[in-house]
């Protein structure tokens, strides 16, 4: 880094604990206006902090600079990211902006080819899109199904999360093109199963059970054939595991005999202890107090980021007090 950027970026950052004045506001104006990546990202932080709507068009004229600059002035989207965020936080009412951001594209050379750095910028944007008050349903929906195809798998996903979360009537349906069109990225597929769960509830389950199993004498096959090795199973698992449903977490602990004994369980166990649902703790404790010790092991270290809640530490003890083979809470 040379002097003169470490100097700009010393300046951009003492003004976080300056006052929100006028003159400040010119400061962040200049740097926004002339900055590079790296300065503009702070400038756009402290605008964030500073609630500054009125820096809202400097803002989007800096995102536009650094989008014609390209790598050259703002290596890894810094600048660009930073300033779609903090439009996303002033509430920024006008669409286009995030609509550009959600199809730039940044080559940058790496081990002597070139790597799309934008990606991460792309994913914030489609959320920033949902979320703009002026974005018409055209606009946010056109956008987002055209990420669909998009080449790096974070950015499908957030999309289809995006999407999840526009609120509009077609989210459902165009999740479920999705997944029975399918994807190369197991976690995107995910993506549709945790979406039609939150959207549609208990009328999901159905469909999200479709990959659990092989296909049935007759019935229409799911997008891939599931088997224990079938990644699109671990997802279908995971997804109904950790729901908000009690139906979901049902189907999902009725999985258990299957996948007790291979890699399947880790992904099941973690997942029942990320869920909400009583009934996914009630279980995972009473395999801590029935479970071979190998198995109520992986129960405890599924349950470990719950173990600072009193109830939870609480009642994997009287649990572990059932057993007669010295298992504790660290093994």
């Amino acid at each position: 880094m040379s002097k003169r950027l470490e100097a700009q970026l010393a300046k951009v950052k003492a003004l976080r604990y300056a006052e929100n004045s006028e003159k400040n506001l010119e400061l962040l104006r200049g740097a926004l206006g002339r900055g590079e990546g790296l300065v503009v990202a702070e400038a756009a932080n402290v605008a964030a902090e500073w609630y500054a709507v009125e820096l809202g068009a400097d803002l989007v004229a800096a995102f536009d600079r650094l989008g014609v600059g390209g790598y050259e002035i703002d290596p890894q989207c810094y600048g660009k990211q930073a300033a779609i965020k903090a439009l996303r936080q002033l509430g920024w009412g006008e669409p286009e902006v995030f609509m550009r951001a959600c199809c730039l594209v940044q080559l940058e050379p790496v081990w002597g080819d070139k790597e799309d750095s934008a990606a991460p910028l792309r994913a914030g944007a489609a959320h920033a899109l949902t979320e703009c008050v002026r974005a018409s349903k055209e606009q946010v929906l056109g956008t987002l199904i055209d990420m669909l195809s998009d080449a790096a798998w974070t950015v499908r996903l957030e999309a289809l999360r995006a999407i999840a979360n526009s609120g509009y009537a077609e989210a459902p349906w165009l999740l479920r093109l999705k997944l029975r069109t399918g994807d190369p990225e197991p976690r995107v597929v995910g993506a549709c199963f945790d979406g039609l769960l939150g959207l549609e509830g208990a009328d999901a389950i159905p469909l999200v059970a479709e990959y659990l199993r092989p296909p049935a004498s007759g019935s229409r096959p799911p997008a891939r054939e599931p088997r224990l090795d079938n990644p699109l199973l671990s997802e279908a698992i995971a997804s109904l595991a950790s729901s908000n449903l009690p139906q979901a977490v049902e189907k999902a602990v009725g999985q258990w005999e299957a996948v007790k004994s291979t890699p399947l369980a880790k992904v099941l166990l973690g997942s029942l202890a990320a869920s909400p649902r009583g009934e996914a703790l009630e279980f995972l404790l009473g395999l801590i107090r029935t479970a071979p010790k190998p198995i109520a092991q992986q129960v405890l270290r599924a349950l470990k980021p719950l173990m600072t809640r009193t109830d939870v530490s609480r009642a994997v003890k009287e649990q572990l007090d059932q057993r007669c083979d010295g298992l504790t809470v660290e093994g």
